[in-house]
This record gives C-alpha cells, sequence and structure tokens, in this order.
C-alpha cells in the first residue's frame, strides 16, 4: 500500500491535497485516521493527519509499502522551490522532529522519479521562478518501517497557496505512486543543504542513477562508521557506492569518509567521475 500524507496544519499539503482529489479519481472509504477520511484509488491512500507532518511518528500501523508526504518548504531566502528529500538528523539533537542520530528509510528509485516529474511540471506549468532541487537527509519523522520521502512546496505562504505550484507538487506525488520502476541507488556525500550537483545527475531520466541519503558537510565532522553503515541499512534498494560533492567536503573529512568507505568495501566517486561511468 502507497499512503500520501498530509497534514490539517500544512497549508500547501491541503492545497496539493485539493489538487489530487480534483485530478484524479479517488473514492471515500469507510476508514479514518486522526478522525479524518481516508481515501483511496486502487493501492493508493490519501492519508490526513491532525499533527505536523515533521512529527508524524504514528504512521506505522498503516502498514505502508511506500510513503510520500505532501508539505511546505520554508526558508529564510524565500525563494519559490519544488523539493525532494528523505528525512535524518545525523546530529545528537533532533529540533525538528526523529530521534537524534536516526535516519528514515529512503528509496532513491522514488525520489529520482519525483524530482524528474517536478522538473517536467515546472516546465509545462510555466513555473519558471520555481528552484526544483534535492535537500539532503533532515528532520522527522525517523521512525517508520517503509520507505519515505518528502515532496514539498515552498518557500512563503504565498506560494504555498500558489495552485500551479501545488498541482505540480500533485502530479509528481502521483507520478511516483504510480510508478514501480527502479535505478541504480548511491549514496550522496557532501555539499550544502540544497544538493544541486545530486540534483543535476538525479534529474537525467536516462541515467541510471539514483541517490537515497545525501550527507551534508555541515554533518561530516560527526559522521561514523555507524552513521555510514545506517545510510545502507536504511536504503531499499541496493547501494551501489557512494558518490562525493568532492569540492564540498575538507581534506579531514574527504579522508575519514574514505578511510570507512575502505574498511567496507564500498567504492566512491566524484560526481564528475560517476557520470562518465555511467553514460
Amino acid at each position: 500500500m502507497i499512503d500520501i500524507i498530509f497534514s490539517t496544519k500544512d497549508i500547501a499539503s491541503q492545497q496539493i491535497f485539493r489538487q489530487i482529489i480534483t485530478n484524479y479519481v479517488f473514492y471515500e472509504t469507510n476508514e479514518t485516521f486522526d478522525g479524518n477520511p481516508i481515501l483511496r484509488m486502487n493501492n493508493i491512500r490519501l492519508i490526513t493527519t491532525n499533527r505536523e507532518l515533521i512529527y508524524s511518528d504514528h504512521l506505522n500501523e498503516l502498514n505502508s509499502d511506500l510513503i510520500i508526504f505532501a508539505s511546505r518548504h520554508k526558508s529564510e531566502s524565500g525563494r519559490p522551490s519544488l523539493l525532494v528529500h528523505c528525512t535524518g538528523n545525523w546530529l545528537d539533537k533532533a529540533d525538528f522532529g526523529g530521534n537524534p542520530r536516526e535516519i528514515s528509510v529512503s528509496s532513491g528509485s522514488a525520489m529520482k522519479i519525483a524530482l524528474i516529474e517536478l522538473f517536467k511540471q515546472r516546465k509545462i506549468l510555466n513555473l519558471n521562478e520555481f528552484d526544483v532541487n534535492l535537500e539532503v537527509t533532515h528532520h522527522g519523522p525517523t521512525n517508520l518501517k517503509a520507505p519515505l520521502l518528502f515532496v514539498e512546496l515552498g518557500s512563503t505562504p504565498k506560494d504555498w497557496e500558489n495552485i500551479y505550484g501545488a498541482l505540480a507538487v500533485a502530479n509528481a506525488i502521483m507520478k511516483t505512486a504510480l510508478s514501480n520502476k527502479l535505478y541504480k541507488t548511491y549514496i550522496g556525500v557532501g555539499g550544502p543543504h540544497y544538493a544541486t550537483k545530486f540534483s543535476e545527475l538525479v534529474k537525467e531520466p536516462n541515467l541510471d542513477f539514483a541517490v537515497s541519503h545525501i550527507i551534508p558537510k555541515y554533518a561530516l565532522d560527526f559522521i561514523d562508521k555507524k552513521s555510514i553503515k545506517m545510510c545502507i541499512e536504511k536504503t531499499k534498494e541496493k547501494i551501489e557506492g557512494f558518490v562525493f560533492d568532492w569540492k564540498g567536503m575538507n581534506s579531514q573529512q574527504k579522508e575519514k569518509i574514505i578511510s570507512i568507505l575502505n574498511e567496507l568495501n564500498y567504492p566512491y566517486f566524484k560526481t564528475k567521475e560517476i557520470k562518465q561511468k555511467l553514460i
């Protein structure tokens, strides 16, 4: 069962919900979640929670195979954005949901499908002012058993109510929910919060390349062997290797991560190397 999660506390989430039920045929079931009706189309359910999505650590009872969160995104820049990421906390704190030093189960294939569709929708819907990007792994929830991803509409209240922005996210979510395509999956290492170098690779539909978790530069000083193994274990697909944003890491960080990967016997590549390898 594929579950798409919305929040009554999230303006963008509710706008995305309206776009899905307007453009796709769902029927109301006799089931509820958090007191809200569950809608269904074949093996896809629309689930509404009364919690903020980042604190929705009560979804295991749904027995999902994949969870897609329809969410708002907020940033200091206020740049209109369409974003995809998985969740987790790399550090000894969890200020925005989940547990410290815990990451969720991720599906690189699902994130690739969503990202490609967001790029397509930006063009189709003439959303030229919107950035489309992957974000690194961050925030909660982290304890869910099913693979999950956030597909987000940002970054201001005006953007959250943008009908066409919400439609772009709705279509990307539905494309992901309706697809079972699998891609070779890697773990990303290094770089800033908005993972542009990884996005440039993942968005290529003909490149058999996806990333699941992305560990940003700001977390690398706190990463150890246990963290790396957790990335491997908490990815739905088999991990083919690790890809480095080479300039987005300092020399000490590179040495540490390479040492761990050598010990674990996993290959690693620079972003420019992996594209040459896979073409």
